[in-house]
């Protein structure tokens, strides 16, 4: 649990992820719990709502949505009158039947998704997450969650493989999802990555 300000909370729900991205700094370590525990993360909330009086929480992992009671949190959330942000591969999200349970009882006009794509290419996108198929599985997975009303932000993770085409990648955010989703830029956390794998 880490702070942003007087306002605002990081919660990481758990370490489990369906990626293996390389600069991940998570990746490496072995001792992480793929899951923190309902009660502990409810008690943080409520910790975070009464002595500091947050108004935004920001759900992180591994990938949050894997946790076996991620609907139950975020109506905790919901309940607690807080903003909710979402920092997600947005892979579940292309599963219609995970869609509806993730977000039943949810007002979607409290919540945001924050996703990494890696690359305009599938192929260079899927050598970072380490996974095949996750490139257009994120974006079907993005375009369903718009559908819901839900607030997309699409961030790019600089390295030296895509810096090159940073225009062509926000003319493909454009014309993928249109004009309502946000793009931000970012750079690598270095402590998830090895030496041949340095940005430039």
């Amino acid at each position: 649990m880490e702070w942003f300000d007087l306002r605002s909370m990081y919660l990481a729900l758990g370490y489990l992820c369906n990626h293996n991205c390389f600069f991940c700094p998570c990746g490496k370590k072995t001792d992480l719990p793929s899951f923190a525990s309902y009660e502990d993360i409810i008690t943080a909330i409520d910790q975070g709502v009464k002595e500091r009086r947050i108004e935004n929480i920001t759900l992180s992992g591994g990938e949050p949505t894997l946790h076996p009671r991620f609907n139950d949190i975020l109506k905790h959330c919901q309940n607690c009158g807080l903003s909710i942000g979402i920092l997600s591969n947005g892979e579940t999200f292309s599963d219609p039947q995970k869609l509806e349970q993730f977000f039943a009882g949810i007002n979607p006009r409290n919540i945001s998704v924050t996703t990494a794509i890696h690359s305009i290419f599938p192929k260079s996108h899927e050598q970072v997450t380490c996974v095949s198929g996750s490139y257009n599985r994120t974006i079907q997975g993005l375009l369903n969650i718009m559908r819901k009303g839900i607030s997309v932000t699409v961030k790019q993770v600089i390295s030296k493989w895509n810096y090159r085409d940073l225009p062509e990648f926000v003319d493909f955010v454009y014309r993928a999802f249109g004009p309502r989703v946000s793009i931000t830029l970012c750079g690598m956390d270095f402590c998830g990555m090895t030496q041949d794998q340095t940005a430039a």
